[in-house]
C-alpha cells in the first residue's frame, strides 16, 4: 500500500488479559527509516479477543480495528493539507413506479501531503413546491493519496418536477482554516414509464374505437345493399 507505515510499528505487548470492566494502555513504538520523505503515513491495527484457555462451548469474541496516523514533517514548516472534488452528480432512482428518490454523490480526493478530515452537507430543494432537506456528510478521514465518496439520498420528492442539490464539502487545513468546496447539480424527475403507459393506453383505446366505428359502417353498408 502507498504511504504505509505498518513496518515501522511494534506493540509493547502481544497480548493482554483483562477482567470485566478493566482497561489498559497499549504502547506502540514507531521507528521511522532514515531518509523517509516527508508527508503523512498510516497503518491499520486490530485487537481481537479470544476465549480463555480451557473454555468449552460457544464463546463470544470481538475484533476492533484502529487507524494509526503518522506524520513525517520538516522542521521549518507544516505539511500541506488540501482536497478537491473530482466527481459529483445527482441521479433519479425509482423504488417503484410511484416512488422516486434522488441520490447525490460527491467524490473528494486528498491532494495534500497528509490526511485531511472532511465533511459537509448535501442540501436538496425541489420545484414545484418548497420542499427541502439537509443531509450531513462525514466527518471522514481521507488518507493521503486516497479518495472518499459521500452519498446521500432524499425520497420526499415530487412525482414530476425539478430537484437541485448543493454540495458543500469542508476540510481542515489548520486550526482555524476551513476551506469550503461548493458544487451544484439539477435533475428533472419525469415519470417516462407512466407517460409511456398512458400513451400506449390511448393508442389502444383509439384502435378499439376506430375498429368499432369501421364495424358499424360495414353493417350499414351491408344493410343498404340487401334487397
Amino acid at each position: 500500500l502507498a504511504f504505509t507505515a505498518s513496518r515501522w510499528l511494534s506493540f509493547g505487548a502481544d497480548e493482554l488479559e483483562l477482567a470485566g470492566g478493566e482497561n489498559a494502555n497499549i504502547m506502540i513504538n514507531a521507528v521511522v527509516p532514515p531518509d523517509t520523505p516527508t508527508g503523512g503515513y498510516h497503518a491499520f491495527g486490530f485487537l481481537q479477543s479470544r476465549p480463555p484457555a480451557g473454555s468449552n462451548g460457544i464463546q463470544p469474541s470481538g475484533r476492533i480495528g484502529v487507524t494509526l496516523l503518522l506524520e513525517v514533517a520538516p522542521d521549518d514548516k507544516e505539511l500541506s493539507r488540501s482536497a478537491r472534488v473530482s466527481e459529483s452528480d445527482l441521479q433519479v432512482r425509482w423504488n417503484n413506479p410511484f416512488d422516486p428518490e434522488v441520490v447525490a454523490r460527491t467524490v473528494v480526493d486528498n491532494t495534500g501531503e497528509a490526511h485531511v478530515v472532511n465533511g459537509g452537507v448535501h442540501t436538496f430543494r425541489s420545484w414545484p413546491g418548497t420542499g427541502s432537506a439537509e443531509e450531513k456528510i462525514g466527518p471522514h478521514i481521507t488518507l493521503r493519496g486516497t479518495r472518499h465518496t459521500f452519498e446521500t439520498s432524499w425520497d420526499a420528492v415530487p412525482l414530476f418536477g425539478k430537484v437541485t442539490v448543493t454540495s458543500e464539502v469542508v476540510y481542515q487545513t489548520g486550526p482555524n482554516d476551513l476551506p469550503v468546496i461548493v458544487t451544484q447539480h439539477t435533475v428533472w424527475i419525469i415519470p417516462w414509464h407512466l407517460i409511456g403507459s398512458l400513451v400506449l393506453m390511448l393508442l389502444l383505446a383509439s384502435l378499439v374505437l376506430r375498429r368499432r366505428t369501421a364495424n358499424k359502417s360495414l353493417k350499414v353498408e351491408i344493410a343498404e345493399i340487401q334487397p
